[in-house]
């Protein structure tokens, strides 16, 4: 118990020093609100993905927390949260169910599987990265 209240203070002045604001910490941040992404290029355990014309994959962050995807086959919707700044959530709840069959088939499903696995991101410039904390899956997006 002494610990933590001797880590308190030195904690509490540094942010402060700082200029943090401790009595309003946002807990949403609205960096993606309203935005939509193409996946340039998309690192999965199995392999490194680089979509071409016919497996186009957007990303829609709606302004309503709300978050659309499209693949050439299938349209998936569902909800978003960011919560402290560059960590994200996805949870996707519906999905149209057309069968593509084959290569796009698989691109897709990775696809999905990346963006549900993502849990943080950074923005820089027109370059949106999506990453997972094991470095497992990354996605890079640029604006739509």
């Amino acid at each position: 118990m002494r610990v933590a209240h001797t880590l308190f203070l030195p904690v509490t002045v540094w942010f402060l020093a700082a200029g943090c604001d401790l009595t309003r910490a946002p807990l949403m941040d609205e960096a993606l609100l309203g935005t939509a992404w193409q996946v340039d290029k998309l690192w999965t355990p199995e392999e490194t993905i680089r979509p071409g014309p016919d497996t186009t994959m957007i990303v829609h962050f709606l302004d309503d927390w709300d978050v659309g995807a499209s693949t050439p086959c299938n349209h998936f919707s569902g909800v978003y949260a960011m919560l402290g700044g560059w960590t994200l959530s996805v949870t996707f709840l519906s999905q149209t169910e057309m069968a593509c069959g084959g290569r796009r088939s698989i691109l897709e499903g990775r696809f999905v599987l990346a963006l549900e696995a993502a849990d943080r991101f950074t923005l820089d410039e027109n370059v949106l990265m999506l990453d997972d904390f094991w470095g497992r899956y990354k996605i890079k997006l640029s604006p739509r």
